[in-house]
């Protein structure tokens, strides 16, 4: 039988240098004992669309065939100094690749929270929760210096489940709540 191992996390710019080569080396351990435990292993995640153009500055959201790492061609205005920033899903997706680990990847029909009629984020994420049979989360203890996303400080979606609240907010905490409704046991935490 399939076994499916989900792996979400914080966005990419909520990593410094160091701590994103720390993530990916979790992640690589991960996959590996996975791979090792479950020859039938799934990997599940949900392809974060977030991208920027290093020419027009102005590039959001990344096509979802557009590649995982390296540069592509900006929509907006033709540069080939596009990329893809993602966040853990994205390294976590690569790397399940590299290993040749066959993917299930949720990718969201609309670049929004939305509602249930729609497959946005929120769609995407209570999937993602429900088709996973063991779910890793890795979030960032803090920002780092210079972070110019909203800081949401310390994640209320953990405090709100009775969950230690150690690192910073992130969606991947809510669909951490989803995965246990679903499944009557907690996702594995990785705080970096």
């Amino acid at each position: 039988m399939t076994f499916k191992l989900g792996v979400i996390g914080a966005e990419a710019s909520k990593f410094t240098e160091e701590t994103e080569l720390q993530a990916k080396d979790n992640i690589r351990e991960i996959l590996e004992q996975a791979k090792a435990q479950h020859p039938d292993l799934v990997f599940v995640s949900g392809r974060c669309p977030i991208a920027i153009c290093e020419a027009c500055g102005k590039l959001k959201f990344a096509a979802p065939e557009e590649p995982l790492e390296g540069y592509f061609t900006c929509r907006l205005c033709g540069s080939p100094k596009a990329k893809r920033m993602g966040g853990i899903d994205v390294a976590a997706e690569a790397e399940a690749r590299k290993q040749g680990i066959p993917c299930d990847i949720k990718v969201p029909a609309f670049n929004r929270w939305g509602d249930l009629k729609t497959y946005g984020f929120q769609s995407r994420n209570i999937n993602i929760a429900k088709d996973s049979d063991e779910l890793y989360v890795i979030v960032v203890k803090e920002y780092p210096f210079g972070f110019t996303g909203e800081d949401r400080g310390d994640c209320f979606h953990c405090a709100r489940a009775g969950r230690p609240v150690n690192h910073k907010t992130s969606g991947a905490c809510w669909s951490s709540t989803k995965f246990t409704e679903f499944h009557n046991k907690p996702a594995t935490y990785i705080i970096i």
